[in-house]
């Protein structure tokens, strides 16, 4: 989703796009896999009892990388006023990463974003819906959304 955003506003470096695009298909998705899977047992599939700290800590840290950039972003640029492919991309992404590396107090806009895209009557439903699954979320879910 931040692929796309990046890519349709023309904003340019590469490292931009792999950090904008990290967020969404590489460390929470990092984050959440390591929390399940041995540093040793990914290709068999194996599971673990803890996370891996060093790699939770590195996926961690990039997603507070991609925070400051996207607050950044949001500075100089503004999303849509109507829901698009990106407001429907972001709005899990946003959940998810939240969840797993709280968006720091040093990123008001993304918070807000964040706050806005899970305000929207579909986001909301399908929250509420899904709140029976979250004991499966391997990270585990906060008391709160």
């Amino acid at each position: 989703m931040l692929d796309l955003l990046v890519t349709r506003v023309g904003v340019g470096e590469a490292a931009d796009r792999d950090l904008a695009g990290g967020l969404v298909d590489g460390e929470d998705d990092a984050l959440v896999r390591d929390g399940m899977l041995g540093e040793f047992e990914r290709a068999g599939g194996g599971l673990r009892d803890e996370p891996f700290a060093p790699e939770m800590a590195a996926g961690k840290a990039m997603l507070l990388r991609a925070y400051a950039w996207l607050e950044r972003w949001l500075a100089d640029n503004k999303l849509p006023p109507h829901v698009s492919i990106v407001t429907c991309a972001a709005a899990p992404s946003l959940f998810y990463a939240d969840w797993t590396q709280p968006i720091p107090p040093d990123c008001p806009r993304l918070a807000a974003l964040r706050a806005e895209l899970l305000a929207l009557p579909e986001v909301a439903r399908c929250v509420d819906d899904a709140r029976p699954f979250r004991p499966y979320f391997p990270p585990g879910a906060p008391a709160r959304d």
